[in-house]
């Protein structure tokens, strides 16, 4: 007879990263539509960059910045990604206006702050985050966290950036699948210090999230 194991159980450690990465990736990639177009580079892949550069040149992409904030200076791959860096292969930036760089960031929360300037600079009242897939939850929640202690409430879309899961990444020279450990391990002891977002958090700003307009009208309508 087989054993069946039941679908409601009281939920652990795995479960709750499970929990958050399941809701998270379900908002809508509707990049189209946000005010802000958010890239968190670093580790020498310029694809996060490029990724967001092609919806940043959409006919259709309508908002007002893009945001892009830079990596560690200390890794073997860094480059300051400043306007004329961006102007240069591979990344041709053709739409200059609304461009703003952070050069170097110390790291995520570093990146996530100097977001949260240009959030109250600028009024910027949607975003949509670009990162690699390993490293989007965490770079996503470390965002919402920040945003969330500076009492700016306002819609985060994730972008994971479309690579495979073999691809290497340029610092350390293995695939995304490798990072994925450390990526979880991070959550876990920046949650305690307080910098990322807790799943209750999560859970809170999500119900809200889903009922501001921009979620609204991509929300399938009921038969």
């Amino acid at each position: 007879m087989e054993h069946r194991i039941s679908r409601l159980v009281p939920d652990d450690t795995t479960s709750r990263i499970a929990a958050m990465a399941m809701l998270v990736y379900s908002l809508p990639p509707v990049p189209t539509h946000v005010d802000a177009l958010v890239v968190f580079h670093g580790l020498g892949e310029h694809w996060r960059i490029q990724h967001a550069l092609h919806w940043w040149h959409h006919p259709a992409f309508t908002g007002r910045f893009l945001l892009i904030a830079g990596c560690n200076a200390q890794e073997t791959t860094a480059e300051a990604m400043t306007i004329d860096r961006l102007r240069q292969a591979p990344f041709h930036v053709q739409r200059l206006e609304g461009v703003r760089t952070k050069p170097h960031a110390l790291h995520t929360q570093d990146q996530a702050e100097w977001i949260g300037d240009c959030v109250a600079a600028c009024g910027v009242t949607s975003l949509a985050l670009f990162a690699s897939p390993y490293h989007i939850l965490r770079a996503y929640l470390t965002l919402l966290k920040t945003l969330l202690k500076r009492q700016h409430r306002l819609p985060l879309l994730p972008m994971p950036t479309p690579m495979p899961p073999a691809q290497l990444v340029p610092e350390y020279g293995v695939p995304g699948w490798a990072m994925i450990p450390g990526e979880i391990h991070r959550i876990h002891a920046y949650q305690a210090e307080g910098n990322v977002a807790t799943l209750e958090e999560l859970r809170d700003y999500l119900h809200w999230v889903w009922q501001q307009p921009l979620l609204q009208s991509v929300i399938m309508p009921s038969k």
